[in-house]
């Protein structure tokens, strides 16, 4: 990681440390110049880490993921063509993870054709239908 990427990274650090901080003070813990500090302020915030305001900035807050049930319910033709492949590699008599994505779960009904399988899953989705 070079010299400017580590900067930002603790650029982004301290905005989510403090909320709120002005250039001055961040040019000041980081010992580099105002202008500094806007030029990585302007390259995270084209990348959606932070929002700018005259004089300061803030970290962006990660985007709440959307419930399971919408989820499940979006691009579900998509969803069974890529499970209805993935689900043919699979070999009977084997274990199988399930994550909490729902690609996999789109599935499940043909997963059920498949003998002998050990289901792993940390989705509480795929433990109640109970393959």
């Amino acid at each position: 990681m070079g010299k400017r990427e580590e900067r930002q990274k603790r650029i982004l650090d301290l905005l989510r440390d403090s909320e709120v901080l002005s250039v001055h003070a961040l040019a000041k813990q980081l010992g580099v110049t105002t202008e500094t500090i806007r030029t990585d302020l302007d390259t995270m915030e084209k990348l959606d880490l932070v929002t700018r305001r005259h004089g300061f900035a803030r970290a962006n807050r990660k985007p709440i993921e959307m419930p399971f049930e919408q989820r499940a319910a979006s691009n579900t033709e998509a969803k069974k063509v890529v499970a209805w492949r993935a689900i043919q590699e699979i070999k009977d008599g084997i274990v199988v993870y399930l994550d909490t994505g729902t690609t996999m779960y789109a599935g499940l009904d043909l997963l059920r054709s498949k003998r002998d399988l050990t289901i792993v899953t940390n989705s509480m989705n795929v433990a109640e239908i109970g393959l």
